[in-house]
């Protein structure tokens, strides 16, 4: 019986690394595909949850990045699909932390609400990268192994999506 106490306690601290390390990563994956903090908060606690009751076993870092972010997309996914109709680029300035905000504000938040927009307007998988990439300062190597794509195709959507931004930007100057 000890035995059995040790393991679960084994993977309860194991779990507990996981959750420090990885939680600040899905958590912003998701809020910024969201941009609605309370939701991303819900989903990324179901995806802990949904690999805890699971007990998988990871056989490296890598593994359990590109599983936990899988994981993040796949819920992502489930729960557009439920709400077809949510405003992803709507509320985006209130939504930010005040200390994300600087003292000329009101330039700032138009700014983010103009990003937004143009990010909103991308593909998923371009929209991902640049999010990995930029806000969550990720290597081509890590976006990789997460998206389970090779580096040159994430060099490409990359590649892409910034000409699209760029042609887009152009029209705002």
């Amino acid at each position: 019986m000890s035995a059995m106490i040790e393991q679960a306690k084994n993977n309860a601290e194991a779990y507990e690394t996981l959750y420090i390390r990885l939680y600040t990563p899905i958590y912003r994956y998701l809020y910024f595909r969201l941009r609605d903090q309370e939701i991303a908060e819900d989903l990324t606690h179901d995806v802990f949850v949904q690999i805890y009751t699971a007990q998988v076993i990871f056989d490296s870092e890598e593994h359990e990045r590109r599983f936990f972010f899988t994981s993040a997309r796949n819920r992502l996914i489930d729960y557009l699909r439920k709400k077809k109709d949510l405003p992803l680029d709507e509320g985006v300035a209130e939504s930010i932390p005040d200390s994300v905000q600087s003292d000329d504000g009101a330039q700032r938040r138009e700014d983010t609400n103009l990003i937004t927009k143009l990010l909103s307007t991308l593909p998923e998988d371009q929209y991902t990268v640049l999010v990995l990439r930029y806000i969550d300062d990720k290597t081509t190597r890590e976006i990789a192994d997460s998206m389970d794509k090779s580096e040159e195709a994430v060099r490409q959507i990359q590649s892409r999506a910034l000409k699209t931004l760029r042609e887009q930007t152009q029209h705002y100057e």
